[in-house]
Protein backbone atom coordinates (compact mmCIF):
# COMPACT_ATOMS: atom_id res chain seq x y z
CA UNK A 1 0.00 0.00 0.00
CA UNK A 2 1.32 3.43 -0.55
CA UNK A 3 0.44 6.33 2.18
CA UNK A 4 0.14 9.60 1.06
CA UNK A 5 0.35 12.58 4.15
CA UNK A 6 -0.44 15.53 2.61
CA UNK A 7 0.92 18.28 5.58
CA UNK A 8 -0.02 22.17 6.13
CA UNK A 9 2.85 24.47 6.99
CA UNK A 10 6.46 23.65 5.44
CA UNK A 11 7.38 27.07 5.17
CA UNK A 12 9.00 28.82 1.88
CA UNK A 13 11.53 27.71 -0.36
CA UNK A 14 12.88 24.42 -1.18
CA UNK A 15 15.09 23.96 2.07
CA UNK A 16 12.34 24.32 4.34
CA UNK A 17 10.25 22.04 2.47
CA UNK A 18 12.97 19.49 2.14
CA UNK A 19 13.19 19.86 5.69
CA UNK A 20 9.45 19.25 6.74
CA UNK A 21 9.21 16.33 4.54
CA UNK A 22 12.83 14.58 6.18
CA UNK A 23 11.31 15.36 9.75
CA UNK A 24 7.29 14.18 9.01
CA UNK A 25 9.11 10.96 6.99
CA UNK A 26 11.23 9.88 9.68
CA UNK A 27 8.39 9.73 11.78
CA UNK A 28 5.81 7.91 10.14
CA UNK A 29 7.94 5.23 8.74
CA UNK A 30 8.74 4.49 12.07
CA UNK A 31 4.59 4.36 13.05
CA UNK A 32 4.42 2.37 9.11
CA UNK A 33 7.74 0.16 8.88
CA UNK A 34 7.49 -2.51 6.10
CA UNK A 35 4.37 -2.16 6.28
CA UNK A 36 3.82 0.75 3.45
CA UNK A 37 5.65 2.97 1.17
CA UNK A 38 4.74 6.12 2.76
CA UNK A 39 5.38 9.99 0.81
CA UNK A 40 4.97 13.18 2.82
CA UNK A 41 3.75 16.23 0.97
CA UNK A 42 4.72 19.67 1.87
CA UNK A 43 2.09 21.93 0.78
CA UNK A 44 2.56 25.05 3.02
CA UNK A 45 -1.22 26.91 3.55
CA UNK A 46 -3.72 25.13 4.97
CA UNK A 47 -5.80 25.85 1.83
CA UNK A 48 -3.49 24.57 -0.45
CA UNK A 49 -2.69 21.09 2.10
CA UNK A 50 -6.69 20.42 1.48
CA UNK A 51 -7.28 21.74 -2.17
CA UNK A 52 -3.92 19.03 -2.80
CA UNK A 53 -5.61 16.31 -0.73
CA UNK A 54 -9.35 16.64 -2.23
CA UNK A 55 -7.65 16.33 -5.32
CA UNK A 56 -5.66 13.01 -4.84
CA UNK A 57 -8.47 11.21 -2.77
CA UNK A 58 -10.75 12.29 -5.37
CA UNK A 59 -8.88 10.42 -7.71
CA UNK A 60 -9.66 6.83 -5.73
CA UNK A 61 -5.93 5.24 -7.27
CA UNK A 62 -5.68 1.63 -5.98
CA UNK A 63 -3.26 0.42 -3.18
CA UNK A 64 -3.55 4.48 -2.54
CA UNK A 65 -4.51 5.28 1.39
CA UNK A 66 -4.23 9.67 1.44
CA UNK A 67 -4.25 11.62 4.60
CA UNK A 68 -4.36 14.88 5.61
CA UNK A 69 -2.50 16.48 8.37
CA UNK A 70 -3.55 20.16 9.16
CA UNK A 71 -3.59 22.20 12.67
CA UNK A 72 -6.73 22.19 14.38
CA UNK A 73 -5.99 25.94 15.11
CA UNK A 74 -7.38 24.88 19.31
CA UNK A 75 -8.46 22.67 21.28
CA UNK A 76 -11.61 21.01 20.13
CA UNK A 77 -14.80 21.97 21.69
CA UNK A 78 -16.00 18.85 22.66
CA UNK A 79 -14.09 15.42 22.66
CA UNK A 80 -17.18 13.33 20.84
CA UNK A 81 -17.32 15.30 17.66
CA UNK A 82 -15.34 14.15 14.68
CA UNK A 83 -12.61 16.44 13.68
CA UNK A 84 -13.68 16.51 10.16
CA UNK A 85 -16.68 18.20 11.72
CA UNK A 86 -14.18 20.79 14.00
CA UNK A 87 -12.47 21.81 10.63
CA UNK A 88 -15.67 21.89 8.71
CA UNK A 89 -16.96 24.88 11.12
CA UNK A 90 -14.00 26.18 11.57
CA UNK A 91 -12.83 26.55 7.88
CA UNK A 92 -15.76 25.92 6.09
Amino acid sequence: MRVLIYVEGGGVGDHSMTTCRKGFLSFFERLLSGKNRVEVIPCGGRSDAFEDFKLEHESGKPGQYVILLVDSEGPLERDDIPSWDHLRARDN
